[in-house]
């Protein structure tokens, strides 16, 4: 399903597990409580989209597009977000335990503990 276009598309429960979507298009789409462990995200646009309680263990979201989704209480266990857009993403309560974040842009972004992201390093110093 590499480069699939599921734009608004309800996809509540659906189980993904394995599948790979990379470079995929699911801009505003919902896909609460669906298991997307393993799965291959990277470069993917997932602007807005609704993954809350999501099963993200060991997925790859590299380079993929989250601005603004909701990952609320989502398990991220061993994901890899590195160069990940998590611009102002919703991460209350999720699970980052073992995730890599490198190079990914949190600007915004609520924290699994609620708190807003805020950047150690100056603003000119982002993105360097």
């Amino acid at each position: 399903m590499t480069r699939a276009n599921f734009t608004q598309v309800e996809l509540t429960g659906v189980n993904f597990q394995g599948a790979n979507l990379h470079k995929a298009i699911l801009r505003g789409v919902s896909l609460e409580k669906c298991n997307l462990s393993g799965m291959n995200l990277a470069e993917a646009d997932l602007v807005g989209v609704y993954l809350g309680q999501a099963n993200l263990r060991n997925t790859c979201l590299k380079e993929t597009n989250l601005e603004r989704a909701c990952l609320s209480d989502a398990n991220l266990i061993m994901a890899k977000l590195n160069r990940a857009n998590l611009k102002k993403a919703n991460l209350t309560g999720a699970n980052i335990y073992g995730a890599t974040f490198k190079d990914a842009d949190l600007t915004g972004a609520i924290m699994p503990d609620g708190e807003v992201y805020k950047p150690i390093a100056p603003e000119a110093e982002i993105g360097k």
